[in-house]
């Protein structure tokens, strides 16, 4: 090693001064110091684990927020960092009267849009409504049903970023992740508030008061436009939670993904010893591992957030462009739904192509590494060929 720690050196400190006073063998002597040595590595081991595995903590812990919005959601993600098991069962308890009482209220806009559907004139809007919060359940669903495999996803992950000591500030990233999560949402709370004043909200209060609802079934004309903002309310804060999670979740990955494909690219350019190569090989075959697990995750899933951006990016801008020419000010709400989906639809194209892109490069460097030496060539190439070649990208 470069540089002895205290350790050798006490030892070696403690081996001059015996063999001054008492008669020492070489071989002695010799044992004495192969005892120091092996201290010291067993030592810089250890350090070098712990410094890892804080590493591996720490980005598991800037997923918090994330996994706070599955949380909200109903969908509980519990990850080494959790420190749940710690907690008293009275606690444990709390969380999941929570989390049902969060999925009850994402559940109770559905029965309120299908009634809504039945009793409104505009059936196309309606039900277009209905299909899409339809659409957008599924999507929640298929992330509920391979939690087990995203813990899996996730772990791999952090060790990977164990492996390779990736020394990223996960604070930053975290901070990033959250402005990023309280921005979209206070798209839809702007959208919810300037809606209040649009002119379709005052259309169907005048509609309801003279529904079939109002004068054979005897409601009150009153309670039909509260249950009717209550329903706008809930549908819109609670039908967004699931969207900015799994949208938060997937460009967080992408983008984590991306930093380390770039870093075992650097790493391959930058190799000079033949023998350091294989535990970045190994770090490449774990992380296209992972991505492929990430793959088979959030591919419906991602899915049906794009097309559920598109189509409400092509209908806030139609109604914005055509419908407003009329009254600019009463139907504003719609300049908010449109950079909603805008951000929603660019953020997970970007990073998704970025981070294919990256990949692409690292496969790239990895198949040219037999040429960088040539005193190897034949053992690596097929190496890489055999192990290396046939995978993802």
């Amino acid at each position: 090693m470069n540089r002895t720690c205290q350790t050798c050196q006490r030892c070696n400190h403690y081996t001059a001064q015996h063999s001054r006073h008492t008669p020492h063998s070489t071989f002695q002597v010799t044992v004495t110091m192969k005892f120091s040595n092996i201290f010291c590595k067993k030592y810089e081991v250890n350090r070098l684990l712990v410094y890892s595995k804080r590493y591996n903590i720490e980005f598991l812990k800037s997923l918090d927020p994330i996994i706070f919005l599955f949380y909200l959601t109903g969908l509980e993600i519990v990850l080494p960092s959790s420190d749940l098991r710690r907690k008293n069962r009275l606690y444990i308890q709390l969380r999941r009267c929570v989390r049902c009482v969060c999925f009850g209220i994402l559940v109770f806009p559905f029965f309120f849009q299908f009634f809504w559907f039945l009793a409104l004139p505009e059936k196309k809007v309606e039900g277009a409504l209905l299909f899409a919060f339809a659409l957008q359940s599924t999507a929640w669903f298929s992330i509920r049903k391979h939690r087990r495999k995203l813990v899996r996803v996730l772990k791999q992950i952090g060790q990977i970023s164990q492996m390779l000591q990736y020394n990223a500030d996960f604070k930053r990233k975290k901070w990033m992740i959250s402005l990023y999560c309280i921005f979209s949402y206070s798209l839809i709370i702007g959208y919810l508030s300037a809606y209040f004043y649009s002119v379709n909200r005052i259309l169907d209060f005048e509609y309801l008061k003279q529904s079939i609802l109002v004068t054979e079934f005897k409601i009150s004309s009153t309670y039909m436009p509260m249950f009717r903002d209550i329903a706008i309310c809930c549908y819109t804060l609670g039908n967004s939670i699931p969207v900015i999670s799994i949208t938060a979740l997937y460009i967080y990955l992408a983008a984590h993904v991306k930093s380390l494909f770039d870093r075992i690219t650097k790493r391959l350019r930058h190799l000079k010893d033949d023998s350091n190569f294989q535990q970045v090989l190994q770090a490449y075959r774990g992380l296209v591992n992972a991505l492929n697990c990430m793959d088979d995750i959030f591919s419906y899933s991602v899915f049906i957030l794009v097309l559920n951006s598109m189509v409400g990016l092509f209908r806030s801008t139609y109604s914005l462009v055509f419908l407003t020419k009329t009254c600019f000010k009463r139907n504003f709400y719609y300049c908010f739904s449109v950079l909603y989906y805008f951000i929603i639809l660019t953020s997970v194209i970007v990073y998704a192509s970025e981070t294919i892109q990256a990949g692409r490069r690292c496969r790239e460097q990895v198949i040219s590494l037999p040429g960088m030496f040539p005193h190897r060539y034949l053992e690596l190439k097929i190496l890489i060929r055999k192990n290396f070649k046939g995978e993802l990208f």
